[in-house]
């Protein structure tokens, strides 16, 4: 007999329909998590709602200070976009950098700090002097020199720069260089300004050391009093998110709200920089008392949980006891 087969074409479309159709189906909403705002000072954390579109069909809350993933922008040529994957879509601040005649980054994020940190440090730093440590092609002070020579009236603000060809080009720009390391800067070569701003490489190990040193040589000069040092954070990279907790906590910085740009499709071509305020006349901790201190920290963090699980498990006891049933005592009373 003949047998009946189903044309080839069936049996590809027919599963596809069905696997389309379970898709659909079972797609949920969005999910609700919970996120801390990390551009919130120390002394007030608070937690925001924020919604993740779910990629599976259920719906998940959860809590705590979750790393959220950023959100890759639907169209680069949209006004607006969202920064992260929790927030809404915004419009980002043109940088007054690109108002100044002629001017031209030679860098882009994150090979730099973004554009509009130099608007938010000529806000913070007006009337003020300023010097950046690390500058590369000098974008950020290229753009601050121009503001605080012609409209401040102010001396040009100083690169602290180690790389000399980045110093041949930042000086053939009209910027100030001192072409050394930091850290070979003293009493007499440390340039003197109200504000020192820098965004690190290696935020563990340069910015406490960079604080001792800046606020050692400006406090034996004494001359640290109402000096500032303001702080770059890039919370997508876990080293500066990480740090940044250490110098709330132990170098006396403060949280001083969030830097928001938009300069590529990239990773970490936009979002939202953390600026972390840190005074220079701060009694700054040496590495083996902030060890000493962290070891004090975690002893009474056990500590209290030790205490805190007694007392529950006291607690409980006391519980138990109230509510077990009474039974006839098999001791004898005495006569």
């Amino acid at each position: 007999p003949l047998e009946m087969r189903a044309p080839r074409f069936v049996l590809f479309v027919v599963p596809a329909f069905v696997l389309l159709a379970v898709t659909l189906t079972t797609s949920g909403p969005a999910m609700t998590l919970t996120t801390r705002d990390f551009s919130a000072p120390a002394d007030g954390d608070p937690t925001t709602p924020v919604v993740l579109q779910a990629k599976s069909g259920s719906t998940t809350t959860t809590g705590g200070d979750v790393d959220l993933p950023r959100a890759e922008p639907a169209s680069t040529t949209s006004a607006k976009r969202a920064l992260y994957a929790y927030d809404d879509p915004v419009e980002t601040r043109t940088s007054r950098c690109m108002d100044v005649p002629g001017f031209k980054p030679v860098d882009g994020s994150p090979s730099r700090s973004p554009l509009n940190v130099a608007d938010y440090l000529l806000r913070e730093t007006e009337g003020k002097t300023l010097t950046e440590i690390g500058s590369r092609n000098g974008d950020i002070l290229a753009c601050i020199t121009h503001f605080k020579v012609n409209e401040e009236r102010l001396p040009a603000p100083v690169s602290v720069e180690l790389d000399r060809e980045y110093c041949d080009k930042m000086r053939a720009r009209g910027i100030e260089v001192r072409c050394d390391p930091i850290e070979d800067l003293g009493e007499d070569t440390l340039p003197i300004s109200d504000v020192y701003f820098w965004w690190p490489m290696a935020a563990k190990t340069q910015n406490t050391a960079w604080l001792r040193h800046i606020g050692g040589v400006l406090q034996k000069k004494g001359v640290a009093k109402g000096k500032l040092a303001i702080i770059a954070c890039d919370p997508q990279w876990a080293e500066d998110r990480d740090n940044s907790y250490e110098l709330r906590d132990w170098m006396g910085g403060e949280w001083r709200g969030k830097v928001f740009y938009d300069e590529g499709d990239h990773d970490r071509q936009f979002g939202g920089f953390r600026m972390i305020h840190v005074p220079l006349d701060f009694p700054f901790p040496s590495e083996e008392e902030m060890a000493e201190g962290k070891r004090k920290a975690e002893e009474k963090r056990r500590e209290a949980a030790k205490a805190a699980e007694e007392e529950e498990r006291r607690r409980k006891r006391k519980e138990f006891r109230e509510t077990r049933p009474k039974t006839r005592s098999m001791v004898p009373s005495p006569r």
